[in-house]
């Protein structure tokens, strides 16, 4: 049997084999069209019947989790449709429906590693869903770990759920004893705080333990670049604009000077070791391992529906008799567009606060030997000691990428219970920012949309 299918869903790994996943195949199954061309031997009717079979068989499963002693390779589950259920703290996955195929590191002939992420979660499953299609898109984020502050009501099992089947490999750790050593949990007496101390006491601590655990994990199983990002921080190529001051000089500064646009056409790790492969990195010949990304914060100003809607290949509540993938209006990279102003030209306002202080470093762990991650980091601005030598806030002038870090609505900045450092006077001081407006990271939504297809998208981008 020679098979062939269009779809974006049909995967070709480096080798050059095809596989199909369990949503192309069911969707095959369903619509009564198979794209193989058969001889009709009772040998090949023999193996398709097998083929049907077994997916139907596979279908009744979900997910695969094995612990993190498990010696088995998960890449070997990658071509499994539907691997089954058995959620427990301290597991391992892939989630996703698919590898990157038609872009990412594999398809340009670069990395086929993928960014790994560090990610401690708390009640913020609403902007989950939103933070993984984009990062898979954009980095491509493949390696995930995530640990759950055990002073949140809610788990994003069930949001990371949606991803079984795809080459994203996720380790959940759910409880504190996952990454937090015996000793420390009982010195902490989270419980017998008060809330004003709950975050020096508790929560600082508990962050540190975290990244140096992550750090750890990730260094053991080969990871290069890891970046440090929380679910209302989105990582975006630097590009420049006439808001800037001294446009020109920027243009000619930054490293380099043409950049892609954010859509994942090209990815940021495509993009990095494209330039290190010709000789020009893109952070020049830096002994440093730790690049420290600039951050631009956006308010809560509303825009105009029209420009909402703008380029996302969706007219306003209109459907087009098509399934609706997501309302862009209630995604924050598409609903919010204005911001603070950029890197250093900041008017005199924001004279005692900086909305944009302290970047998100991003580390090449391939240059961090592994004894130098048995200190206790500083926390995520400074995961490695290099990362201050850098700078903390990064150089938004020069730097090839940046964060767009989001308030969101009053509704979901106030959604995290219990979180001292939310309140009604940071809220008020960050809503009304609005030096700017910025659309690029725009096209990724509908890059994702075309990739996954309609369906895929709706299940992924629905609200936790």
């Amino acid at each position: 049997v020679s098979c062939q299918h269009g779809d974006s869903f049909l995967t070709k790994k480096q080798t050059g084999q095809s596989q199909y996943n369990k949503e192309s195949f069911a969707q095959m199954i369903k619509t009564a069209v198979i794209p193989c061309e058969i001889k009709f031997s009772l040998f090949s009717l023999f193996i398709c019947a097998t083929i049907v079979v077994s997916s139907l068989l596979f279908r009744a499963h979900n997910v695969v989790i094995l612990s993190e002693s498990t010696a088995l390779d998960l890449h070997a589950f990658a071509s499994i449709p539907g691997p089954k259920s058995n959620l427990r703290s301290n597991t391992e996955t892939q989630w996703g429906w698919r590898g990157r195929s038609g872009m990412g590191a594999a398809a340009a002939g670069g990395s086929s590693d993928g960014v790994a992420v560090c990610l401690l979660i708390r009640d913020d499953n609403d902007r989950l869903p939103e933070w993984l299609a984009y990062h898979y898109q954009m980095l491509p984020l493949l390696h995930l770990v995530v640990a759950v502050d055990p002073g949140g009501a809610h788990s994003p099992r069930r949001i990371l759920d949606r991803w079984a089947g795809s080459n994203m490999r996720i380790t959940l750790w759910e409880n504190e004893t996952d990454y937090l050593p015996p000793r420390q949990i009982r010195s902490m007496k989270c419980d017998a705080v008060s809330p004003s101390r709950r975050r020096a006491l508790c929560h600082l601590p508990r962050q540190r333990h975290f990244i140096k655990k992550c750090l750890q994990y990730h260094k053991k199983n080969g990871r290069r670049w890891i970046a440090f990002i929380d679910t209302d921080e989105f990582i975006v190529f630097n590009r420049a604009h006439h808001d800037e001051t001294d446009l020109a000089e920027i243009r000619a500064e930054r490293r380099p000077p043409i950049i892609p646009t954010s859509g994942g056409e090209v990815t940021v790790l495509d993009y990095i070791d494209g330039r290190a492969q010709q000789g020009d990195p893109p952070w020049g010949p830096s002994d440093n391992p730790c690049v420290v990304l600039p951050r631009l914060r956006f308010g809560a100003v509303e825009s105009d529906p029209q420009m909402v809607y703008n380029g996302t290949g969706i007219l306003g509540n209109s459907t087009a008799g098509a399934v609706r993938p997501a309302d862009p209006a209630a995604l924050d990279t598409l609903r919010f567009r204005h911001h603070a102003a950029r890197g250093a030209a900041r008017p005199n306002k924001y004279r005692k606060y900086d909305p944009n202080s302290f970047g998100k470093p991003l580390v090449d762990l391939s240059r961090v030997p592994a004894e130098s991650l048995e200190k206790l980091p500083l926390g995520p601005h400074s995961p490695i000691p290099q990362c201050k030598d850098f700078g903390l806030n990064g150089s938004y002038r020069t730097s090839l990428l940046r964060v767009h870090h989001y308030l969101g609505s009053r509704e979901r900045y106030f959604g995290r219970k219990g979180d001292t450092r939310r309140n009604d006077e940071k809220f008020d001081r960050d809503a009304t920012l609005s030096d700017g407006e910025d659309d690029d990271i725009r096209p990724w939504f509908q890059n994702f949309v075309k990739e996954a297809g309609n369906v895929r998208a709706k299940e992924l981008l629905a609200e936790g």
